[in-house]
């Protein structure tokens, strides 16, 4: 087997310059292109490979980063793709998928402080349960970064999107068309950027001077473990049942959304005939050929893979730096873009009720 004292014998080199010629920091260790170069050539000749867990042992480095999302679909693939771009070749990534189960992301934590990851970046599901282990991570030195939604009690890089702004989008543009019954479809997990997306609806609301209607999440809904697209078919079944039809509906993410076109169908009514819907996101989701919608939502989004290279771009900021150099915690908030689908419309002259719909 060949080691790397091998190599430094055959260069006249020592084996502390070899390690450093073979790591990303060479040139911060002093090592000269030539000498990296001729290392490298004759570790190739020799059919060398670096071993990085034991090199992860002496140096404190396993050139390594964690990345832990709820699910790989959709949004967080597109997310991934933002880091690779950044991070290339420099780390090995480390994918954990927690599927929103607090007990699954506590292990995949535990699994990356095992391994002995360099860095982090977490799109936590927002289980306080496991604030104890993040806050571990983080003052033990792991740079980490979270994206998406947040800890606050977690001095760390933030990367989110503007969830405020989003939703105030969504809201203006059906107050534009001319709707003021609009009922707000809140998210099925409890975190900041929940609370921030139903703000800025209110918000909007509150400067027309209309009132707030909270299609909110109810116990039972809790206890079901309701989400996406079941979620907000479920909610919005019930919320028809118990009150007047409102003229649209602003959810908090593309498949709520989705689900709540389901229940007008199956209380009888039309969208956007009878109920405009919008729904935070990204209108590609959700095309033409999804049987529950068969149209492009009306949607506001940002770049997911924009909050990727954000995030990585931090982490890259803090590795490459020692840790007396790092800034204090910094903050990203990405703002969204309108995209008009054919969800929206103007309202009818007067407010509906499921009555009208059963004579």
């Amino acid at each position: 087997m060949i080691r790397m004292k091998d190599i430094a014998s055959d260069l006249q080199l020592s084996p502390t310059t070899v390690c450093y010629a073979l790591g990303n920091n060479w040139q911060a260790k002093g090592v000269s292109p030539q000498t990296r170069q001729a290392v490298i050539r004759r570790s190739r000749e020799l059919g060398f490979r670096r071993n990085r867990i034991a090199a992860g042992l002496s140096t404190r480095t396993t050139h390594t980063i964690g990345v832990l999302v709820p699910r790989i679909a959709d949004m967080y693939a597109d997310m991934l793709q933002g880091v690779e771009a950044v991070v290339g070749d420099q780390y090995s990534l480390l994918l954990g998928v927690s599927q929103y189960e607090a007990a699954r992301e506590r292990k995949l934590l535990e699994s990356f402080e095992d391994r002995m990851v360099d860095g982090l970046i977490v799109v936590s599901a927002a289980k306080s349960e496991n604030l104890e282990i993040l806050m571990r991570l983080h003052e033990s030195g792991v740079p980490m970064v979270q994206a998406d939604r947040y800890f606050p009690e977690l001095e760390t890089d933030i990367v989110e999107a503007d969830g405020q702004q989003l939703t105030r989008l969504l809201t203006e543009h059906l107050l534009e068309l001319g709707h003021q019954e609009i009922a707000y479809l809140v998210g099925a997990k409890a975190h900041l950027g929940t609370l921030a997306r139903q703000e800025g609806y209110e918000q909007a609301m509150a400067d027309r001077g209309l009132k707030s209607r909270i299609w909110g999440m109810r116990r039972e809904d809790r206890r079901l473990g309701l989400e996406g697209m079941s979620y907000g078919r479920q909610r919005s079944l019930a919320a028809l049942s118990d009150e007047p039809v409102p003229t649209a509906v602003v959810a908090h993410d593309e498949a709520m959304a989705v689900g709540c076109v389901q229940a007008l169908q199956e209380h009888g009514l039309s969208c956007p005939e009878d109920v405009s819907v919008a729904g935070v996101g990204r209108s590609s989701a959700w095309m033409w050929d999804n049987p529950m919608l068969r149209m492009r939502l009306t949607c506001a989004s940002w770049s997911v893979r924009e909050m990727g290279r954000l995030a990585a771009g931090m982490l890259m900021g803090r590795l490459q730096k020692p840790r007396d150099q790092w800034p204090l915690p910094q903050r990203e908030r990405l703002s969204g873009e309108f995209v008009a689908g054919g969800t929206t419309s103007t309202p009818r002259s007067h407010i509906i009720t499921i009555d009208q719909f059963n004579v």
